[in-house]
């Protein structure tokens, strides 16, 4: 290789180095880079200082240029004083988390009201709720999670009006104000409180946020909620995460009056029988239901009313049987998680027909029971049989019936030899161009 030809450009990409580096606003071991040209001819600046060993807010010189992005996380940073970043222009997004941060003083963004829109707090050791000299008119966004607050206070947010994402997880909070949220109520759509001490008393606190669309109180010891629970909350709410709250029940009065629920997560609460409505909003939708590890029976009764459910999560249940008829009417069903539940497999068994539902196969000697519109659509379906014999599979009429099933396994033997011997049964079938294959594995032991 000739290096003379190289020299002229490895002085060029030399020389821009060097200048992007005088113009660094802040000294190393901080990093920039430059994002662009303000409308004033003057740049902005990402200032890069993600784990460089600071124990204090570095210093900054910007006489003219604007720093837009400053990352700070995880250094040893125990305080942040007041008029720390005074000096900086157009500051929009400031990451803080993983230091080891106690104190920030209330002038600590002071002159960043009309720019700052999201605060990254999160994994430090702060008590209480940061309070701004100012109000910060434009913070969008507030992350506090992994810190060791107890109490939320009234008003925490009165300098935050615009407020809409607000995570407080994996705190140790076990009282929130009634007017907590008060300044926050018309802005506020997302809240994550997972993870903390409260109990079924924050559903009235939170009763008053009718724009809240996302709602996380997972990992709550919260027991049952109170029928008039969620207030005006009910209007708004479409992802509603309740998993592992210590519920015993969950009331069909209560799911009905959600009128924008997408997604509804209950899994680790061991309940007697969930159902849902059979009409109303949540009809048309509910789009994912997680009911792992709740100790159920059966299938909810109102499944097949949810005309829009995309996923359903069943696993880990005691489910030993399935109503063929339970998803006739889910004709947008992707995915139905069955794993750990202890299916029965013979010859009348629903689960059967269920899967005869699936590959829409007209199997001889099973009945028919449901509708006509009958499932006529699946992408991805786990059906996890693993311990049916030949006589459960009424005398190999399943799979001498499939004639279209393409594979088997190489090292099977016959249904009909009978010799012990496991098989993998593939069953593969194409729907339309315009839809995914679906695929159906049954392990079936033969004897």
């Amino acid at each position: 290789m000739n290096l003379h030809h190289h020299i002229p450009a490895m002085a060029i990409l030399l020389s821009l180095v060097s200048h992007v580096a005088a113009d660094c606003p802040v000294r190393p071991p901080c990093t920039c880079d430059e994002l662009g040209t303000n409308s004033d001819g003057t740049k902005s600046w990402s200032v890069n200082c993600v784990n460089k060993g600071l124990t204090m807010v570095p210093t900054f010189d910007t006489t003219k240029d604007s720093v837009e992005e400053l990352l700070l996380g995880k250094n040893h940073i125990s305080s942040i004083s007041n008029d720390a970043f005074s000096t900086l222009k157009g500051l929009n997004f400031i990451d803080l988390s993983e230091n080891n941060i106690s104190y920030i003083g209330e002038k600590a963004f002071l002159g960043q009201k009309n720019s700052l829109e999201y605060l990254y707090l999160g994994k430090n050791v702060l008590t209480a709720i940061p309070v701004f000299a100012e109000d910060m008119s434009i913070l969008r966004e507030l992350v506090l999670s992994t810190n060791q607050m107890t109490t939320i206070p009234a008003n925490a947010f009165h300098k935050t009006p615009a407020l809409s994402k607000l995570y407080l997880n994996s705190n140790k909070i076990s009282t929130i104000d009634g007017a907590a949220f008060d300044d926050i109520q018309n802005s506020l759509d997302l809240l994550n409180l997972q993870n903390n001490s409260l109990t079924s008393n924050v559903i009235q606190v939170l009763a008053n946020l009718p724009k809240l669309r996302i709602l996380y109180l997972a990992y709550n010891p919260l027991g049952n909620i109170p029928q008039a629970g969620f207030g005006q909350a009910f209007q708004s709410i479409q992802d509603l995460n309740l998993e592992f709250t210590q519920l015993s029940e969950f009331p069909v009065v209560l799911l009905s009056r959600f009128w924008k629920l997408r997604t509804l997560m209950l899994s680790g609460n061991q309940m007697a029988s969930f159902d849902l409505p059979t009409v109303g909003n949540l009809t048309s939708t509910l789009q994912n239901l997680y009911l792992h590890n709740m100790g159920l029976t059966k299938i909810p009764k109102g499944i097949a009313q949810m005309k829009n459910l995309h996923r359903l999560e069943l696993s880990r249940n005691s489910i030993a049987t399935l109503d063929t008829c339970a998803f006739h009417n889910n004709t947008n069903l992707r995915t139905v998680s069955l794993s750990g539940n202890p299916l029965e497999c013979t010859c009348n068994a629903a689960g059967l027909r269920f899967l005869q539902n699936i590959l829409r196969k007209d199997f001889k000697g099973l009945d028919q029971p449901c509708p006509s519109e009958s499932l006529k659509e699946y992408t991805v379906t786990t059906f996890p049989i693993d311990h049916c014999d030949t006589r459960d599979l009424c005398n190999s009429k399943l799979l001498s019936s499939t004639t279209s099933m393409p594979t088997q396994s190489p090292s099977a033997s016959p249904v009909a030899s009978g010799t012990a011997t496991m098989s993998t049964v593939e069953v593969t079938t194409r729907l339309t161009p315009a839809m995914a294959v679906v695929t159906v594995m049954v392990v079936v032991s033969l004897r």
